[in-house]
């Protein structure tokens, strides 16, 4: 699962990333000392778990679950030294709240709680609905073998065949699920159907499909293959 962890306190952050580490489940995608600078790369990157302090420079953590929309698939887990935000934070859909210093242990029973809501989550919906031509159409995710944007549409390419809809990448990567994984600002693919990579490119149902630099380092850290 890739993590990202904010966290201004260098002791506090440096404790964190080493649980991270010694966690064979987890990957590290960075760590970063406020909720802004930590943007861009939960912009293009699949997180699944965000460490999160509140109290940090600029906007708090708090204001950053209220203002900033996640995606859906990201777990959120508290990371402070303080009790008093637990009400508000678990109001906006944490999953743990985790009081510094932060024990291996504690750390760990988070973990198996974000892996646990997961497989309830992947289990109660393997499909999502988009609306093409005037209908909304069933498309199961086990289906879907790669998305590409164009212009103001996205393309879905299924097995058997393709849908164009008025959507964003954006928004298509909220719906899908952790087997998804975007390597292109216009093009995002099932991990599953990958069946070759080759240099800036991978293989998939016969199609070469382009895989930026911005992306290919969380492609390669999500195969486990060194890059």
């Amino acid at each position: 699962m890739n993590c990202i962890v904010i966290e201004d306190n260098i002791v506090q952050e440096q404790l964190i990333v080493s649980h991270i580490n010694e966690t064979r489940t987890l990957n590290l995608l960075g760590s970063y000392p406020n909720c802004e600078s930590a943007i861009i790369k939960m912009n293009t990157s699949k997180v699944d778990i965000l460490f999160l302090d509140i109290e940090v420079p600029g906007m708090n953590g708090l204001e950053f679950l209220e203002k900033y929309n996640l995606q859906k698939d990201t777990h959120v887990i508290i990371t402070t030294a303080k009790s008093k935000y637990a009400i508000k934070a678990f109001d906006n859909g944490v999953t743990d709240y985790l009081l510094k210093p932060i024990s291996y242990n504690r750390f760990t029973k988070a973990i198996k709680k974000v892996i646990g809501k997961s497989i309830i989550e992947s289990i109660k919906k393997d499909f999502m609905f988009i609306k093409s031509k005037g209908s909304f159409i069933k498309l199961l995710f086990q289906d879907i073998v790669w998305i590409r944007s164009s212009c103001e549409y996205v393309i879905i390419y299924t097995i058997n065949k393709k849908y164009m809809i008025y959507s964003s990448m954006n928004k298509i990567m909220e719906k899908l699920p952790s087997s998804f994984i975007r390597i292109h600002r216009s093009n995002i693919v099932s991990i599953d159907k990958i069946d070759r990579i080759d240099g800036d490119s991978l293989e998939l149902d016969g199609q070469m499909v382009k895989i930026s630099k911005t992306y290919k380092n969380d492609l390669m850290s999500k195969l486990g293959i060194a890059n």
